[in-house]
């Protein structure tokens, strides 16, 4: 076998398949990874159609995989009878994938699901989403064995890449071949679970003693922290997407990143660029509200401004709670003004689950695109019929307390549309980032939120955006040097005065609206992929020093 050059491969459950912000990571730096890399860079997922929530996975069968030796090993895997599928990920620069089916159960998983629990001396919970995860790492490692043999002669320096824990149960074993291991946490298991009960999370981070706060988690949740504390104790060379989150690895972890791998964006392709016509879009907006609200003069009569958030049903993590609540103080200060000016705020979310791992609820309502229950009348919250469980969920009971209930006297109309929004499933028949720019403020307060994509998309497309001085891209943006409000994108401070300066950012951009346009491609250029992929390229040479 011929020497190789070094080769990267990229593992995550999120490859070719969008349950979150990993995957927008993921594919949007891939042509910058490309760049480098060329032929000797692959990803490896989950091959799970039966997930997907459009009912087609990102993915194109194909042959051969450029590289002898990874061609040969999987060559190897499919004679053995292991369901394994390569192709290309549908997306810019369509990178080789090798896809492994969870769904199968290899005839020895027993004995390995034993032997997994003996490694680590610990009961491993009857869980269909756990012998997923331990299915893939089975046939992960037989993969790695495979090109590892092929390439004994001669072995190319091998560098595995994995995000998250839900792909990283075999990750001890890999390590014993001659590779050498990465490990980014996107957020820490604990640090998502406590910041949504625990109002003094951050300023009493340090004094939580991370065993007994597992102690309180289901038998699911210990178990996941613990693939998550193993990947992290058993990896080379460590990253986190923020400062914000490296403070949380080093007290609930026991280790601190080696790199801080900050998100960026291909700002270009993320929104369309800077620009593109608004009129089209903002059309499509005008057109469902106005009908909506047939009946409402102040719609219909006054200029509107479109505000919205958006983000996964994490009530207080996403700050929903600070919004509402600086929505009502708005509309109390736009009745009393006379200002003539309505503002629609729309909340976008996936559907409310029960407080549990994100992942596991998201996939489980994916698929739940047509609701019955609750009827969608005019000026109602909710522009189509709707399921009780969203109809009673606190984001709605917190709007009707703070009277936002769109009664025509209102001057703050509220729509929570309880879905992504797709131009196949949403009401305005256009996608998410077409909605961005039809819009004049985001809003993301987040009081957890490891990096946040939502502000970021937001400037990409021209459209100034909140954030908070606890999320990974506020502390980020916050550190640059002539960054500020005037600037277009408001960090505000969520440990002290959040809804009163939430309240002041909406009053001005009520009252001012300024144009941003100048100081908001400054930022674009600031967090584009241009700039950020050399710090993914540091914790690559970092590994293979």
């Amino acid at each position: 076998m011929e020497t190789i050059r070094p080769l990267l491969f990229e593992v995550s459950a999120e490859v070719c398949f969008k349950m979150g912000g990993i995957h927008t990571v993921i594919r949007s730096k891939i042509p910058y990874t490309q760049r480098v890399w060329d032929g000797a860079y692959f990803l490896i997922g989950p091959y799970m159609p039966s997930w997907d929530y459009g009912g087609k996975m990102e993915f194109r069968d194909a042959g051969e995989m450029g590289v002898p030796a990874v061609s040969t090993a999987i060559s190897h895997l499919i004679e053995k009878g292991l369901p394994v599928r390569t192709g290309c990920w549908k997306v810019e620069g369509h990178p080789l994938v090798i896809l492994f089916d969870p769904f199968v159960s290899p005839p020895d998983f027993e004995t390995y699901r034993g032997s997994y629990a003996a490694r680590y001396n610990m009961e491993v919970p009857v869980e269909w989403h756990i012998d997923l995860y331990l299915r893939f790492g089975y046939y992960l490692e037989l993969f790695f064995k495979e090109l590892c043999a092929v390439t004994a002669g001669q072995p190319p320096l091998i560098l595995i890449h994995f995000h998250e824990y839900m792909t990283t149960a075999t990750i001890a074993a890999i390590r014993k071949l001659p590779v050498r291991i990465l490990f980014t946490t996107h957020s820490t298991v604990l640090g998502r679970m406590l910041a949504e009960s625990d109002k003094a999370f951050y300023p009493g981070m340090e004094k939580i003693d991370w065993r007994k706060a597992a102690g309180s988690l289901s038998d699911y949740h210990r178990f996941i922290m613990h693939m998550e504390r193993a990947a992290v104790k058993d990896c080379h060379v460590f990253t986190a997407v923020s400062q914000v989150t490296a403070r949380e690895c080093l007290f609930f972890l026991d280790r601190a990143p080696d790199v801080i791998t900050w998100n960026g964006l291909d700002t270009a392709e993320a929104c369309g660029g800077w620009g593109r016509d608004k009129t089209a879009v903002k059309a499509a907006i005008d057109q469902v509200v106005r009908r909506h609200f047939s009946e409402d003069p102040l719609v219909n009569r006054q200029k509107v401004l479109y505000f919205f958030t958006a983000g996964r049903y994490e009530y207080i993590n996403k700050g929903y709670d600070v919004v509402i609540k600086a929505l009502a103080r708005l509309n109390r200060w736009l009745s009393a003004s006379g200002y003539g000016i309505t503002v629609v705020t729309f909340f976008i979310t996936n559907e409310p689950y029960s407080h549990g791992s994100s992942i596991r609820n998201k996939i489980l309502h994916f698929k739940k695109r047509i609701w019955k229950g609750f009827a969608a009348g005019r000026s109602s919250i909710f522009l189509q019929a709707t399921e009780k469980k969203v109809y009673e969920c606190r984001l709605v009971r917190d709007l009707k307390k703070s009277r936002l209930g769109n009664r025509h006297s209102d001057r703050v109309k509220v729509v929570y549309l309880p879905q992504f929004l797709s131009k196949e499933t949403g009401p305005f028949q256009i996608d998410y980032p077409d909605f961005i720019r039809g819009c004049d403020l985001g809003i993301f307060p987040s009081y957890y939120e490891p990096w946040g994509y939502t502000p970021v998309e937001c400037i990409a497309a021209g459209i100034p955006a909140v954030t908070s001085n606890v999320s990974g891209f506020g502390s980020y943006i916050s550190r640059q040097a002539g960054i500020s409000g005037a600037s277009g994108v408001f960090v505000i401070d969520r440990l002290k005065k959040a809804e009163k300066e939430l309240f002041e950012v909406l009053k001005g951009m009520v009252t001012e609206q300024k144009d941003f346009t100048g100081s908001l491609q400054q930022i674009t250029r600031m967090v584009d992929w241009d700039q950020m992929i050399a710090h993914y390229e540091a914790a690559y040479q970092k590994a293979m020093e």
